[in-house]
This record gives C-alpha cells, sequence and structure tokens, in this order.
C-alpha cells in the first residue's frame, strides 16, 4: 500500500478570532439565532483544543436541517472562512447524484478511482488542504448508495480510497438538508405562531427518510435546524 496508507495532520485552523466570527454571524446570517449560537459554541470549542490539545472538541458533524435559501450553505462557507480559510471547503451537490450512474462516476471522482496514478476529488483535497471544511449539501436528493458512503465516512471518521486511508476527524463533515421542510410549510400556514419545539419535532419526524430507517439517525454530533424566513431576508442574506 502507498505511503499515504495512514494519513492525520495536525489541524492548522487560523486563530479563532471569536468576536470577528460573532460579528460576521450577526451580519450575514439572518434569522437564524439558534443556528448561529452552535457554530460560536464550535468555535470557542476549537480555540479550547488549541490550548488543551482536546482532539474531541473538533468531532463537530451537524446536520443542517431547513427550507431552501435560509443560509444553510452560507453559514457552511462562513465556517471555512473563519476557521480554516475559503479556500479549505469541498462541496458536493447531492442534487447532481440521483441516479446509479451519476453515483458510480462521483464515487469514482471521491475516491480518486477513476485515475490510479493521481488522485482526485475528495482524496486531492485531503492530500493539498489537509484539514477543512467538507460539505455533502442536499443530502436526500442522492442516490441511496452514496448516502451509504457518505454516512460511512461520518461514522468511521475515515475515507477510504485508492490510494489509502485519512482520518478526519480534523476536518468538519457538514451534511445538509431540506427534508420536512414541506411539511414544516403546512405546519406554519396552519398556524403562522407554531412554536420552535414543534418545529424541530416535525424535521426529527422526517430523519428516517434520510437513512432508510431510524438506526442511523445518532451519527451526527448535532442537529440544527433553521428558520423559515422571509423574501426580504433571503435577499438579504444572498446579498451577503
Amino acid at each position: 500500500m502507498s505511503e499515504a496508507a495512514s494519513v492525520s495532520y495536525p489541524l492548522e485552523p487560523r486563530q479563532v478570532d471569536i468576536d470577528k466570527l460573532q460579528a460576521w454571524l450577526a451580519a450575514s446570517i439572518v434569522g437564524q439565532e439558534q443556528a448561529c449560537a452552535a457554530v460560536l459554541n464550535m468555535a470557542k470549542r476549537i480555540s479550547a483544543y488549541e490550548m488543551r490539545s482536546c482532539r474531541s472538541a473538533l468531532l463537530w458533524h451537524p446536520l443542517f436541517f431547513g427550507p431552501s435559501r435560509v443560509g444553510k450553505m452560507e453559514l457552511a462557507r462562513g465556517i471555512s472562512a473563519h476557521l480554516y480559510g475559503p479556500e479549505r471547503l469541498y462541496v458536493v451537490n447531492c442534487a447532481e447524484f440521483q441516479e446509479r450512474a451519476d453515483t458510480d462516476q462521483l464515487n469514482a471522482a471521491l475516491t480518486g478511482l477513476c485515475c490510479s496514478a493521481r488522485p482526485t476529488g475528495l482524496e486531492h483535497f485531503l492530500m493539498e488542504k489537509r484539514v477543512g471544511v467538507i460539505v455533502f449539501d442536499r443530502f436526500e436528493n442522492a442516490h441511496w448508495s452514496l448516502r451509504e458512503l457518505i454516512m460511512a465516512m461520518i461514522e468511521d471518521v475515515h475515507f477510504f480510497c485508492g490510494h489509502g486511508r485519512y482520518r478526519l476527524d480534523e476536518c468538519i463533515l457538514i451534511v445538509t438538508t431540506n427534508v420536512g421542510a414541506d411539511e414544516v410549510s403546512i405546519l406554519e400556514q396552519r398556524n403562522p405562531n407554531v412554536d420552535r419545539r414543534s418545529v424541530e419535532d416535525t424535521y426529527f419526524r422526517a430523519l428516517p427518510q434520510l437513512f432508510g430507517g431510524p438506526g442511523l439517525t445518532g451519527l451526527f454530533r448535532e442537529y440544527i435546524v433553521f428558520n423559515s424566513i422571509d423574501r426580504d431576508a433571503q435577499m438579504r442574506t444572498a446579498r451577503l
């Protein structure tokens, strides 16, 4: 097996400026106070890691719930920019891989098996950037085989490919999904003052749609529900 058979790199995030991150969240992520608070807590844990070398502080693999255009991807980009740098972001748009044939091509791109001599896709990102933010966007639209691959990566905290084995415990893995958003929209239309707990419960009941059953719903370290926002707030988020 190649020299990269088991690869681990020291964490190299930028020094986390909590005040700067908090100011960016307040200015850029509109109407998502709970999501912003979760990100701030994560950033504080990483700062604590830098001081105490507490590796478990880094295992932040959240699932972002919510309708489209509410700031899920914008928040992921901001996490990358403030913790690692904007170039250390790798995004897989799962909506592009709904058919098995598409998924087979993506598996090859992710694992580097499409070219035995030169790694590609996620492996190339890990070799070049070493650490960063990896986003699997619109997870529910992926073919089941791709979802299984992603879930295995999150569960094992490793990435296995044709060129070796990479540890992911120094990366932030984010899965975004719109699953449950239609049900929440109906709920909010019936009761504009519906409480957040009811909204969260509606999203959590939709989880088996993602995983084919309840067994793997404990994969993620945190479940973050994004609020529905009006068109003006959506436009402000998009402009930022």
